[in-house]
């Protein structure tokens, strides 16, 4: 879905505790520790986003922000921002 939704290719890491290895990676990178880097993550998942479940997204998502732009003077009125 998060392929879907980005219209992005989608990579899901093998392995758990993806936060503390994120954390890892970020520190070995601050600190210039970059060798290997790529070879700490095996892909266990690749997703690619399917054209028309993206088109339906950004579809949606256009609406969206259409109906919030339309109401948002009644949300500021119901606020008392008159």
């Amino acid at each position: 879905m998060i392929a879907d939704v980005t219209g992005m290719n989608v990579i899901r890491p093998a392995g758990a505790e993806h936060g503390a290895r994120g954390a890892l990676l970020w520190a070995r990178m601050a600190t210039s520790q970059t060798d290997n880097i790529c070879s700490m993550e095996k892909e266990a998942s690749a997703f690619t986003p399917g054209e028309a479940e993206h088109d339906i997204f950004t579809s949606r998502y256009s609406l969206w922000l259409s109906l919030r732009d339309s109401t948002s003077s009644q949300w500021r009125m119901l606020r008392g921002d008159r």
